[in-house]
Order: C-alpha cells, then structure tokens, then sequence
C-alpha cells in the first residue's frame, strides 16, 4: 500500500519534474545556419526565445512531458512566424518548424535536432557529503506464490546534484 501511494505521489508530480528537465540552451542547425533556443518552463507553459541569423523571435506553448509545442513571434508586434513541434529525449529536441513564405504563401518545413548545451555543473555544497552525489536506483522485485504466479517489479530513480537539489 506505501508503495502504491509513492507511485501517486510520484505521477502527480512527474509532469513538473520533466518541464524542469526541458529548462536550459539548446543549439542546432537549421538550412545550414546555426540556431538556439533558449526554454523556460512553468509547469506545462513554456516561454523562451529562438535565435535564428542574430535575430531574436519570443517563444510560447505548452511541454507534455515529451511532445513540445510552440508558436515562434515577433518580439515586438507578437505576429506568429512559425509553428514548432518537437519531440523531447536525452536532452534533445527533435524539431519540425512550418512556416509560411511571405513571397509564395507556400508552407515550408524545416526539421533540426537541437542538442542541449552543457551547463557549467553548480558548486559543491561543502556542508553536504560529496559520496550522496549522483544517481541512485533501487529496485524491488515482489513475486507471488502457487498456482496463479504474479511478479511486480518497482524501480525507484533519485538524482542528487552537487549543489544539494533533487
């Protein structure tokens, strides 16, 4: 029973710990021009900015926990120039911008994978125990017995980083 109610505990606040992971600078290429994107989340509403050729576009829409979607602004006017749709994996963004040709009226699609740039890891809390740092996994296995066999297996992940957050 505790551990069913951990399993609550933990969807109910799984879809804030993965916009949380979402958060940072991103960098890709895109019609052989290099491209960033910078996210912030809030629970499921992301905001942030994309940079394309030096100039800076406002970025909106919602994270599910895997599938991103955004619309792509004019900082000033707010007028959408682009739709994009992004897978999310291993700190990567698998994207597919459509956009239309302001000449043509034609819808183009770009697709690019931004890769997650590396953040300079936060300091070390000296008042915290260096060797409780990193990943931690525990799994337990519970199998039933007789005629009508049953095996559950529970995996629980903890990551503790340097500066002492979870």
């Amino acid at each position: 029973m505790r551990a069913l109610s951990l399993l609550c505990l933990l969807a109910c606040i799984s879809p804030t710990l993965l916009a949380a992971d979402l958060d940072g600078r991103y960098q890709g290429t895109l019609d052989e021009h290099p491209v960033e994107l910078v996210l912030r989340s809030q629970g499921q509403q992301v905001e942030g900015e994309y940079i394309e050729d030096q100039q800076r576009f406002r970025v909106s829409g919602h994270f599910n926990g895997q599938a991103l979607q955004v619309q792509i602004s004019a900082p000033g006017s707010g007028q959408v120039l682009a739709n994009m749709n992004a897978n999310y994996a291993n700190d990567m963004l698998a994207a597919s911008l459509a956009a239309r040709d302001p000449q043509s009226g034609q819808t183009l699609l770009r697709e690019t994978l931004f890769q997650r740039v590396a953040t300079a890891p936060p300091q070390a809390d000296p008042r915290q125990d260096p060797a409780l740092i990193g990943t931690w996994v525990y799994e337990q296995m519970t199998n039933s017995e007789g005629l009508e066999y049953a095996s559950l297996t529970t995996v629980t992940t903890l990551r503790i980083r340097a500066d002492g957050s979870i």
